[in-house]
């Protein structure tokens, strides 16, 4: 497993109790994870092999304005073994080409089991490429060839074709064909349309799936396409395809996710996750031919479900 910044923080926040805060450094945000315990504050940083004296001297800083105690390590990344000359603190030293711990410091021993599990447990793992985000795509264009090979076209789907693969028409859906509320979710109306949609999946499915797990992503994926779906038969009476009520379903659980975590994660998450969803309604509003009705629905139940897990995630 390629360690870095994302993936260690992530595990941190997800799976022993930290949250995340920021610290300037140069003009610009870095994460620092934080612990409370017993002795204070338990803070952990990365930086790279060019800056990480400087680093933690402003995290250090940072650290000494919460007036608390505190134990500050320095996870730093390197490309060689070459022993990194650095000021006398707590601190790790991951080579990245080798996926190995070169140095740990006694007071960040526990840093140092945390990587070796992340890079052991990857080596028993299934590959990445059978993540759910990347079977997701998968499935859709493979649904897609096989759409634009009855259609004879790439650009422009046929509209039979799309109805008698499953799109969403309401009588078909409302005289029991209940199966097109998902099988919508899959076909997409041309090479652009498919393009736009696996784009913003990509983009956004990874933290999802990194965020909720695998059971919670998918239940939320599906859900979301679901209702969208439903929401659309019922206001709107045209045929529709594609999967972007189920990926507004993922700006939902994203937004409420930054907004309920803003405290550990910054505002920063939720204010660009907020931009993004109201730069697609705008989009939606003005462009002819989108679903509206199926992006709110999508966006609804996935910020509703986002908010049932988050909250019970915090009772246990």
């Amino acid at each position: 497993m390629a360690v870095n910044e994302k993936k260690l923080f992530n595990l941190l926040l997800k799976q022993y109790g930290f949250y995340i805060d920021e610290y300037e450094f140069e003009g610009k945000k870095k994460w620092i994870a934080l612990k409370d315990t017993d002795g204070g504050l338990y803070a952990v940083i990365t930086s790279d092999e060019e800056e990480y004296n400087k680093c933690y001297y402003h995290a250090e800083q940072f650290l000494k304005s919460k007036n608390v105690s505190f134990s500050l390590n320095n996870v730093i990344f390197t490309k060689s073994n070459k022993q990194v000359q650095t000021d006398d603190y707590n601190k790790l030293i991951f080579n990245t080409k080798e996926n190995s711990v070169i140095y740990c410091s006694s007071a960040s021993d526990v840093l140092s089991r945390i990587i070796n599990m992340m890079t052991n447990n990857e080596k028993s793992r299934l590959p990445l490429a059978l993540n759910v985000t990347n079977i997701l795509i998968l499935i859709n264009i493979i649904i897609f060839v096989v759409s634009c090979y009855l259609s004879h076209s790439i650009i422009d789907i046929n509209t039979y074709v799309l109805v008698a693969m499953g799109a969403k028409v309401d009588s078909y859906i409302w005289s029991g064909e209940i199966y097109r509320l998902v099988t919508a979710m899959f076909l997409h109306g041309g090479l652009i349309h498919i393009f736009f949609n696996m784009y913003a999946l990509y983009s956004l499915g990874y933290i999802i799936e990194d965020v909720f797990g695998k059971k919670q992503y998918m239940i939320i994926y599906f859900l979301s396409g679901i209702c969208s779906n439903l929401l659309s038969a019922v206001i709107s009476p045209y045929v529709s395809v594609g999967s972007s009520g189920a990926i507004f379903g993922l700006f939902g659980a994203a937004a409420v996710f930054g907004f309920m975590e803003k405290d550990k994660i910054g505002k920063s998450f939720f204010n660009n996750m907020a931009s993004v969803i109201f730069v697609n309604i705008i989009i939606g509003f003005s462009q002819p031919n989108i679903d509206n009705a199926a992006h709110f629905g999508g966006l609804a139940c996935g910020a509703i479900l986002s908010y049932i897990i988050l909250r019970k995630r915090a009772k246990v």
